[in-house]
């Protein structure tokens, strides 16, 4: 059992780097509404938009916590794995929040 962080970017957001690399690491790291608890032993992540990974990340050691107004939000240490076999993939994930955790083999994939 893999679990992985999946962070949803929303339609009506604006201004999305889909080809710069570098620039959606940057929006990816953070701020996202999600507890430490549930993010405990999850070593990778992948930015979804319309349900297509976009990208696949390596979650580092450290953790930036934002506990202003009683919401936490984190920000990751990020990197992009290189390697992904993620990276383009179709996936249904239909929950509305943006930061949430799935486990990797019971992710449904399009076209499957």
């Amino acid at each position: 059992m893999t679990k992985i962080l999946v962070l949803k970017l929303g339609t009506s957001e604006r201004g999305i780097p889909f080809t710069d690399r570098e620039a959606l690491l940057q929006r990816a790291k953070g701020s996202w509404r999600i507890t430490v608890p549930k993010i405990r032993d999850v070593k990778r992540a992948v930015l979804v938009y319309n349900g297509t990974i976009l990208e696949e990340y390596k979650i580092g050691d450290e953790v930036l916590a934002n506990l202003a107004d009683n919401k936490c939000r984190l920000t990751f240490d990020l990197s992009i794995v290189e390697e992904s076999n993620l990276r383009g993939k179709q996936i249904v994930y239909p929950t509305a929040n943006p930061a949430s955790v799935a486990v990797l083999e019971e992710l449904e994939f399009a076209g499957k």
